[in-house]
């Protein structure tokens, strides 16, 4: 007879983040509750709060680079009000509330301004994290290129509705719909003007890359 816990994916041991970037500690056991639920309790790097049980769907499978090794960790969506606090508390509110952005990967800049305009490097799918790809497909890497956007405007300064101009790089235009889908979850009250360009390639096999332009009065 198959148990099934075996359907759960094996993850104790590896370490767990917060969307900010942030250690939270480390999966320690994986369980089916009584209600026939997937559970994963997290043993913190907080003595304030030193267990933490979440649903397995709440982790999100991710790759952190620990110098020149790479290791498969995973991300927690969503953190309890009391464990947020502490973390501010720990680490100070604007550290804790600064947003993780990706790194350039070559001699540029994220962003530059001229006058009222903010000119958006073109951003892949990487996860600020831990600088790899993010898992899935299409709809995937273009939300992670916007959430990649979205906080660098928002660093800036900016925000979404900012946005005159969009540039976007597929490598495959028969995803062009599962795209639109996405990118229109995105911009459902603005419609900046857009290109969209078949390429052959992306940098680290990225099915996407974006690149906007902002303008603020």
């Amino acid at each position: 007879m198959v148990s099934y816990l075996s359907f759960i994916p094996t993850t104790v041991g590896k370490k767990v983040y917060s969307s900010d970037g942030v250690l939270l500690g480390e999966v320690t056991r994986v369980y089916m509750s009584e209600f026939g639920v997937h559970m994963a309790e997290i043993k913190t790097a907080f003595e304030e709060f030193p267990k933490l049980e979440v649903v397995v769907t709440q982790l999100r499978p991710t790759k952190v680079k620990l110098g020149a090794v790479e290791e498969d960790a995973y991300v927690l969506r969503e953190l309890p009000i009391k464990l947020q606090m502490l973390i501010i508390e720990k680490l100070g509110l604007e550290k804790a509330r600064a947003p993780v952005l990706p790194k350039p990967v070559g001699p540029y800049s994220l962003y530059t301004r001229a006058g009222n305009f903010l000119f958006v490097s073109g951003q892949l799918p990487v996860d600020p994290v831990s600088g790899f790809i993010v898992s899935g497909g299409i709809k995937e890497q273009t939300a992670q290129c916007l959430e990649n956007i979205k906080a660098i405007l928002e660093m800036a300064g900016y925000t979404l509705s900012n946005v005159v101009m969009v540039f976007v790089y597929l490598t495959d235009l028969s995803k062009f719909n599962e795209f639109n889908e996405v990118y229109a979850s995105y911009f459902s009250s603005i419609k900046p003007a857009r290109v969209t360009v078949g390429v052959s390639h992306l940098p680290q096999n990225a099915l996407v890359e974006i690149s906007v332009i902002a303008y603020k009065e």
